[in-house]
């Protein structure tokens, strides 16, 4: 999901799609590190950390204001998921 919105955003065809991307693979890596923790010493430890990677670029892109914006969707897509066993505090 956050790379295809990333995907319109890049290409010009949603210019508002910045955020939900980055609220989408912010809710992905959090839920992933919670699951799998960043261990270099593990695989999925290594593929979590590349998805850390790759949302450190998108973060990099982002203005103060819409970053904050993107890691509150993120909270609520998790917080708000009934069937999601992770919260955010």
């Amino acid at each position: 999901m956050a790379a295809g919105l990333q995907e319109l955003y890049d290409e010009g065809i949603d210019p508002d799609a910045k955020i939900p991307a980055y609220a989408a693979m912010h809710a992905y890596v959090t839920l992933r590190s919670a699951r799998y923790r960043a261990d270099a010493e593990s695989v999925v430890g290594r593929i979590t950390l590349e998805y850390q990677s790759q949302l450190n670029d998108m973060a990099r892109q982002m203005m103060p204001d819409e970053l904050d914006a993107a890691v509150e969707r993120s909270r609520n897509l998790i917080t708000s998921n009934e069937n999601c066993c992770y919260s955010i505090l």
